[in-house]
Formats: C-alpha cells, structure tokens, sequence
C-alpha cells in the first residue's frame, strides 16, 4: 500500500471503503521464489516526491509479514528504512504482537526528536 495515496483517499472521503483502501494498493502475485533469489514485479516511481512509505504485506505457505519500506531525499540522495515484522497471530494467541525478525536503517536516515524513524 502506497501511504501518501491513501492518506490522500482518506482524505477526500473519512469514511473510506474497501474499494476505496484497494485504490491505494498494488497486488502483485509473486509464486514461488527459491531462498536468496529476488524479481522486479513492477518500478517505484520517483518523480514528484521527496518521501516516500509503503507498506508491504506477504502472505507464504509458512507465515505472513508486514514489510515498512520508509525512503527519503537526504541532501539529493535517497536513503531508505526497512522493518519487517512475522504476524504471529494465531487461533489460541489472536492478540500476540507481531516479531521484528529485520531492521535495516541508512544512518543518515531522519529520524524524530527521539532517534527512531517514523514508521506511521
């Protein structure tokens, strides 16, 4: 899900719908992937924006995660903040807070007055 379009759809109508979470989404059907093997489904485009946020979920045989995929223009050069997070979720346990099983943050990333980068 791309955050400013949705922040945009959420925008022109507060009570947004599932048709209208969809427009601010792309659905890419990978299949299956050997391990340490990666494809280009589709280019990001860069134009028009210093900032950019998705939100990436992943459904597989074994599990399902969330991918947060912050970049940012720093001084012309783009830097990015990635977390991804397995859905431990699970019939005896519905609640269970996801794990953070990857952070990777360029040091020159912004972060807020606290350190952290903004993942909202």
């Amino acid at each position: 899900m791309e955050l400013d379009a949705f922040e945009k759809n959420v925008e022109k109508s507060p009570n947004l719908t599932f048709d209208g979470i969809e427009k601010s989404s792309i659905h890419l059907n990978v299949g299956n992937m050997s391990p340490g093997v990666s494809n280009i489904m589709q280019g990001i485009s860069f134009s028009n924006h210093n900032k950019i946020g998705y939100n990436i979920f992943i459904f597989a045989r074994n599990s399902s995660f969330t991918e947060e995929l912050r970049m940012q223009n720093v001084k012309g050069v783009w830097r990015s903040a990635i977390r991804v997070m397995r859905n431990n979720y699970s019939d005896e346990n519905p609640n269970s807070p996801p794990k953070i099983v990857l952070e990777r943050i360029h040091p020159d990333f912004p972060r807020n007055k606290d350190g952290e980068v903004d993942w909202e």
